[in-house]
Formats: C-alpha cells, structure tokens, sequence
C-alpha cells in the first residue's frame, strides 16, 4: 500500500499560526476576545489567575509587565530598555506568538516604531472617561 499525501505536506508538522492578531493597551479600546486570549495566556505562562474577562484592566495591565520583566531578552531589550511598558505591542505580541506555536519561528521586528507614531495603533482609540 502507498499512502501518499498532498504537495508540501509533512509529516508529523502541525501548522499554526498568530495567537494574538492586535496590539493591546490598558486605556485603549481593545478587542475583547484579543484581552481573553492574553488573559489566558498570561495565567497559563504566568500561573496566575487573572480574571479571563476581556477588560484590559490593571491586573492585565500589571501581568504584562511581569511577562515583560520575566522574558525581557527578547520583549525589552530589543527596544533597548529595561522597564516593563505594560503595552502587548511590537515584540511582546511577537514574543506571545512564538511561544505560542513553536513552527511559526517570527524573527524579533526590527521596525520598531514607537507606539505614538505607528498608524497601525492609531486604529485604537483611546477611552475617554465618561464626566460625572
């Protein structure tokens, strides 16, 4: 019996591809299923127990930047810095992405555009507190 298998298939390979789609922000009008991925991701790495709410709240907030401080060779350093943003933006969602699907092996962005003055971010507007 030959078994044969479509073009460019291999064996034994499973394919995946980006856990998180969107650059996260606490203040900033964020995709709620995009904060429950990084939710669970965060307890998941973390061993927290992060409430999976879809909020970016402060304890989401404040998570980040433990990821952050814990994988900082490859979140903060290339950024040429040493303190936690707290912000799911260019090489921290890269960072996720990996960890989360070995094969996709995406090499660190050397774009590094600051967040202020990357048009992709200006998508997520920022939350105005309602005035009482």
């Amino acid at each position: 019996n030959i078994v044969s298998t479509p073009q460019g298939q291999v064996l034994g390979e499973s394919t995946c591809g980006a856990y998180l789609n969107e650059y996260l922000r606490y203040g900033y009008n964020n995709n709620s299923e995009e904060v429950k991925k990084l939710q669970t991701f965060l307890n998941t790495n973390l061993g927290l127990s992060l409430e999976v709410s879809g909020e970016f709240d402060t304890a989401t907030e404040t998570a980040v930047k433990a990821f952050q401080v814990k994988e900082s060779t490859s979140v903060l350093s290339p950024w040429k810095i040493s303190k936690a943003t707290g912000i799911v933006y260019l090489s921290t969602r890269n960072h996720i992405n990996n960890l989360m699907c070995e094969n996709l092996k995406s090499p660190t962005p050397n774009n590094l555009i600051n967040w202020m003055k990357n048009p992709e971010t200006a998508k997520i507007a920022k939350f105005k507190k309602a005035e009482k």
